[in-house]
């Protein structure tokens, strides 16, 4: 059974954060520096390390519904990364996620993308429990 990799995207900074092989358990992973790494490399290693089955991507929207303007740069990275590793990948809302993070440690990205994780794992749960 593989994992789920979540990638919280920023503009300066990319928080990253794996599920368990069971996809109950989301650990914060890494952080990446857009001025001093590339996303691609990022995933690609650990896509090598990890046997990921799907990638979820933090989608920002606004508290009351609106698109960020890092919104529409996402949905590109998205389609750049099926292209490139042919992997499902997923966009999930993160407004709640990235508020509940910044109230823990403001800097951390790698944590911002474990909440996010965890919350698509909650997910995954309850459609089963359903």
């Amino acid at each position: 059974m593989g994992r789920v990799l979540a990638i919280d995207y920023g503009k300066r900074w990319v928080g990253f954060a794996i599920s368990d092989p069971l996809k109950l358990i989301a650990n914060p992973l890494k952080e990446l520096d857009l001025k001093k790494g590339k996303l691609i490399e990022v995933i690609e290693s650990i896509l090598k390390e990890f046997e990921v089955d799907e990638i979820i991507i933090g989608l920002p929207i606004t508290m009351s519904g609106k698109k960020t303007p890092l919104y529409t740069e996402i949905r590109e990275i998205k389609k750049d990364i099926e292209k490139r590793f042919r992997i499902k990948i997923s966009l999930w809302d993160e407004r709640f996620t990235t508020k509940m993070a910044k109230d823990i440690d403001k800097e951390s990205h790698k944590n911002a993308a474990a909440f996010l994780l965890q919350d698509y794992l909650n997910s995954l749960r309850l459609k089963d429990d359903n």
